[in-house]
């Protein structure tokens, strides 16, 4: 059997069902507003870790390429002073250390970048929970 209901009340529901389609719409439009200015951090620290790790290469080239004209220079001056091998020998090791340290940077730069990704994305998850419990609330 049909209940009648009396169009004060039938007027609250659609007032009701107008409010939680309100509430949900800005809630997707939010969380896409979030999604989006992530997605653009994310992109921008990606770049940022990029250009480092291109600016690192560059280096690290440059320095092999230093290392390979030590090493032909100690080929062919075999008959050299003690002294004058001994002074490419550091420099040698100088370089290999530099390379070291920048292998290190980037290593700890990854690292950074997962922890940043990580904690970002801990912030949206505790938005989004604190955004549904209010919903349901």
């Amino acid at each position: 059997m049909m209940e009648n209901l009396s169009p004060r009340r039938n007027l609250s529901t659609v007032i009701l069902f107008t409010i939680l389609s309100a509430a949900l719409a800005l809630t997707i439009a939010f969380f896409y507003a979030s999604l989006h200015n992530l997605r653009t951090t994310y992109e921008h620290d990606f770049d940022d870790v990029n250009n480092n790790l291109k600016s690192m290469e560059t280096r690290q080239t440059a320095y092999q390429q230093q290392i390979q004209t030590l090493t032909k220079l100690v080929i062919k001056s075999l008959n050299a002073t003690d002294t004058y091998i001994n002074n490419i020998t550091n420099t040698v090791t100088a370089a290999q250390d530099v390379i070291k340290e920048d292998v290190k940077e980037v290593n700890e730069l990854a690292d950074s970048q997962n922890s940043l990704l990580a904690t970002q994305f801990a912030g949206m998850f505790t938005v989004l929970v604190i955004l549904v419990s209010r919903y349901h609330w």
